[in-house]
């Protein structure tokens, strides 16, 4: 047994022992069994005895004795060593667990957001209060293995660990009258979010104002200037639908009523689809004027189609969706009549005209027209 043990000592490893994030009775067990291990080690070292006749023959066993015996007390400072350090770490993380719940706990809330984190917080922490428990009764074993085994450990260290149970039981304390107060705070609450929801509202109203001013949908308004003061209403729409998504994440978070932010939805809808129909105005010359600038033969008639169909589209979404005004019709009259071109784009396009077809479309326009070299602009003069 002297020989295995002496093998087992040498790869003692108790750095390892407690480097989770919480301790675990698992590693009380660890140090309970290698600290009556390793004094009865040493006891039973300690008793060999070094000369003993066994027959005729005289058996020295002192070198033995020698080798084995600082085997456990190696062992035993290296576990006198990590115990009090390790019960240490974990106690004071746990006292600042518990008094940081305490004074979470004892905060009284003044606005929506702070009852919104106070009461998250309750739920949280009460939902640890078993694993918290748990982790101050392993800490409490560690303190008696301490005690017991007259493991040296620094007088300060005890004094802090006497703090453990209080700070512990002050948490529950929180904990029991934060629970007897949520309803009443939960009232609080809605008190609260209500005179936000009520903020909020203003808030889209004057949004709304700003949108409806007669130069938004004046067609002889400077466009750069609609489109940033749209951009800049479009962004504070976002931000105040971000609000309103967080508020009714809140109520359905506590089980209150869901308020609906109609106003504010309508608003919305309504400020994009102005930023929308400028923003199709824009884009509309900057596509038209690329297909009047490239040569004919490059044009693609389905890619001019699909987005002429498109915009058509939009077209009459922004008519039934906004009050009468003179922009809508402006980009109206302009993608119709790139609707009228789109047939005429397509036949000559066509892949089989031969060259005496082209004749005849030089014959009907009374000029010469190269699809290589000539363009869809030069096509409408000469068709002017």
């Amino acid at each position: 047994p002297f020989r295995q043990y002496y093998r087992d000592n040498e790869n003692l490893d108790v750095e390892s022992v407690g480097k989770g994030e919480h301790a675990s009775m698992e590693d009380v067990k660890f140090f309970a069994e290698s600290l009556a291990e390793y004094k009865r080690q040493h006891e039973e070292t300690k008793n060999i005895v070094e000369n003993m006749s066994v027959g005729m023959l005289l058996c020295d066993a002192s070198k033995l004795k020698q080798k084995m015996l600082p085997s456990p007390m190696k062992c035993l400072e290296a576990i006198n060593d990590r115990l009090p350090k390790l019960a240490r770490q974990k106690n004071d993380a746990l006292i600042e667990t518990t008094q940081g719940a305490t004074s979470k706990l004892e905060v009284v809330p003044s606005s929506t957001i702070e009852f919104v984190e106070s009461l998250t917080f309750l739920d949280e922490i009460q939902e640890k209060t078993q694993e918290i428990e748990e982790e101050a009764n392993v800490i409490r074993a560690l303190y008696d293995l301490i005690e017991k085994y007259n493991v040296p450990a620094p007088p300060e260290d005890v004094a802090v660990y006497q703090t453990l149970t209080p700070s512990v039981n002050n948490m529950l304390q929180a904990i029991d009258k934060s629970l007897a107060d949520r309803d009443a705070n939960i009232e609080k609450f809605c008190s609260h979010l209500d005179k936000d929801i009520a903020t909020l509202g203003k808030e889209v109203k004057a949004v709304k104002l700003q949108a409806q001013n007669t130069a938004i949908l004046d067609p002889s308004s400077d466009m750069e200037e609609v489109l940033k003061t749209l951009e800049d209403l479009h962004s504070t729409m976002n931000d105040l639908q971000e609000k309103a998504t967080e508020y009714k994440s809140y109520q359905k978070q506590f089980k209150v009523d869901v308020t609906r932010f109609d106003e504010l939805e309508e608003t919305h809808a309504e400020v994009r689809m102005k930023q929308q129909l400028w923003e199709s105005l824009k884009s509309w010359d900057v596509v038209t004027a690329d297909w009047f600038e490239k040569k004919f033969e490059e044009l693609n008639p389905e890619d001019i189609t699909q987005k002429v169909q498109k915009y058509a589209k939009s077209v009459m979404q922004m008519e039934r969706g906004l009050p009468p005004n003179g922009v809508v019709p402006l980009l109206k009259e302009k993608v119709d009549d790139m609707k009228s071109k789109v047939p005429v784009i397509t036949n000559l396009r066509n892949q089989s005209l031969k060259q005496r077809h082209w004749e005849e479309i030089e014959t009907t326009l009374s000029s010469k027209f190269d699809p290589a070299q000539d363009t869809l602009a030069t096509l409408q003069t000469l068709d002017g």
